[in-house]
């Protein structure tokens, strides 16, 4: 399980591991795929190999952790319906008091770690079976609830836990994170962790598979869309792809492109040659707007993805060449 997080991070969880407090309820804070789940997983085998250290645990738990198949570490999230096979919109009240009910059995290592992959999916009755839990939890039980937005968590279930937070990194150290550890091109892995915006878990996708099938066809469609291809041709292999992954990736890369420019020119650092058609920052912002609006509604409809991915490319395109464009 290789991760990449802050040193401040790494110093603070070492502390907590060698004073024996990672016991009760601890926050994991950050974006999607920046590594909660990985560093999650890291420290629950730590604490059931009764390791002072991150990277301390043997072997076979480190095995058992990643495999989920650990007898004392249990994992809490959403499953999919055994009927529909679609996934709730939140994790209910019975799945909780199960867990929970678990966590008084006998232990074979003298500790027991449930992960919440995601606390903001506990629906109101789920977080108010666990804040009793929180409260008092048995002997040797540690809590890992993992969180996009802490902020929308019940202020109970907040002030019941300790907080670890993973922040975004640096370009150059997911791209040297990729290249060492997983062996990628020092190009390919920097254009990724580019994309990525800090987030070294949505990187390591973006430089592989899938992940690189989305960059390929957003690159396409902003090229497109900014005079440097053929839109219907772009929108075609946008569209048609089989991969509804790639497509909502790229449909989000598309946007983030978009958002990173505005930024840039807000902070007077200009923006990437695609887009220096623009005049203004407010003008890139709501431009991302209206694309993000036309997707969303797209979606709702079930719409046509070539027609979709057209319409995304020409709003672009008009945007920037109408009555706000540069001159």
């Amino acid at each position: 399980m290789s991760l990449l997080m802050s040193k401040a991070l790494a110093a603070k969880t070492e502390a907590a591991l060698k004073s024996g407090a990672l016991s009760g309820g601890w926050l994991i804070t950050g974006p999607q795929q920046i590594g909660k789940g990985t560093f999650a997983r890291k420290l629950a085998a730590a604490v059931l190999a009764h390791s002072e250290t991150l990277d301390g645990a043997d072997e076979k738990t480190r095995t058992q952790v990643t495999n989920e198949g650990h007898p004392d570490l249990f994992i809490l999230r959403r499953t999919p319906d055994e009927k529909t096979g679609k996934l709730p919109a939140n994790i209910k009240v019975d799945e909780v008091r199960e867990v929970i009910g678990r966590f008084h059995q006998t232990s074979m290592t003298g500790r027991r770690i449930v992960i919440i992959d995601t606390a903001d999916e506990l629906n109101t009755q789920a977080a108010n079976a666990l804040l009793k839990t929180l409260e008092e939890p048995p002997d040797g039980a540690t809590m890992l609830l993992l969180s996009v937005a802490p902020g929308r968590l019940l202020p109970t279930i907040r002030s019941r836990c300790r907080r670890m937070d993973m922040t975004p990194q640096p370009v150059g150290e997911i791209a040297g994170w990729l290249e060492r550890e997983h062996g990628i091109d020092m190009g390919e892995a920097r254009d990724a962790a580019e994309a990525a915006r800090g987030r070294p878990g949505r990187a390591l996708n973006l430089a592989t598979g899938e992940g690189r099938l989305a960059r390929e066809l957003a690159d396409g469609l902003v090229k497109a869309a900014t005079g440097r291809g053929d839109i219907v041709a772009a929108a075609r292999r946008f569209g048609e792809k089989d991969s509804e992954d790639a497509r909502r990736d790229a449909q989000e890369l598309f946007l983030s492109r978009l958002n990173d420019a505005a930024r840039q020119y807000a902070r007077g650092e200009g923006t990437e040659p695609a887009f220096s058609a623009a005049r203004s920052a407010h003008q890139l912002v709501s431009l991302h707007d209206e694309i993000a609006s036309l997707v969303t509604r797209a979606e709702a409809l079930n719409a046509d993805r070539v027609q979709t991915a057209i319409m995304m490319a020409m709003t672009l395109h008009d945007g920037l060449r109408g009555p706000h464009a540069g001159r």
